[in-house]
């Protein structure tokens, strides 16, 4: 018998499932996992379970369909899922008690609506959506337990901001902002040295 909390679990193994294909560059295969991931969280939240939980692994799926229909060359339909997973993150993850983990994710999502804006020339939206990741991912390398993951994320958001500021012939407006990206902790980094968003990172802020 189907209940709410095995569908929430059912839910999350679909989803891991799409991200995990995804992660192969098996974008085609993952639509189908992620798209039952997806209704199943819909009908959850339909029934009135708007936990954390549900919500932001509802957004989460949503930001990688996003991101899939972006490696498809499918930049519209990506942008407009961007928008939705942020919309649905905004109505738990910013509200002031959300945890850290929560804020992450909401941040992840701002981030991918940015690059997803960026590469759609929406320019001015894109730095908007990247200004507030940044603000999120910075408040928390204060936190002990999301610094690495915050710092990283920090780290790779600033390039993107360093790129659409390119774009828009604004560089000096984001200068605080692509020092502090460049003088990231190296404790915070090391481990990530290797991870293609730092090195990305670094090697696009140094361009500045």
């Amino acid at each position: 018998m189907k209940d709410a909390r095995s569908e929430r679990y059912r839910a999350v193994a679909l989803s891991r499932y799409g991200l995990a294909l995804s992660q192969q560059g098996k974008t085609l295969e993952a639509e189908e996992p992620l798209r039952q991931a997806e209704e199943l969280y819909a009908k959850l939240e339909q029934a009135g379970d708007r936990s954390l939980e549900t919500v932001i692994g509802h957004a989460a799926v949503l930001r990688q369909q996003s991101r899939n229909a972006y490696l498809q060359n499918r930049v519209a339909p990506g942008v407009e899922l961007a928008k939705r997973s942020v919309a649905l993150a905004m109505t738990s993850a910013a509200k002031a008690d959300a945890p850290p983990w929560a804020r992450i994710e909401l941040g992840r999502d701002y981030l991918n609506r940015g690059f997803l804006l960026l590469r759609d020339r929406q320019l001015d939206e894109a730095m908007a959506s990247l200004r507030q990741a940044t603000e999120i991912f910075a408040a928390l390398r204060a936190d002990e337990g999301e610094q690495q993951r915050a710092s990283v994320l920090f780290a790779e958001t600033c390039a993107w901001v360093h790129e659409t500021a390119r774009n828009l012939g604004r560089l000096p407006d984001v200068a605080t902002l692509i020092q502090q990206g460049l003088l990231l902790d190296r404790k915070s980094t090391r481990l990530n040295s290797s991870h293609r968003c730092i090195s990305y990172a670094v090697f696009c802020l140094k361009k500045k």
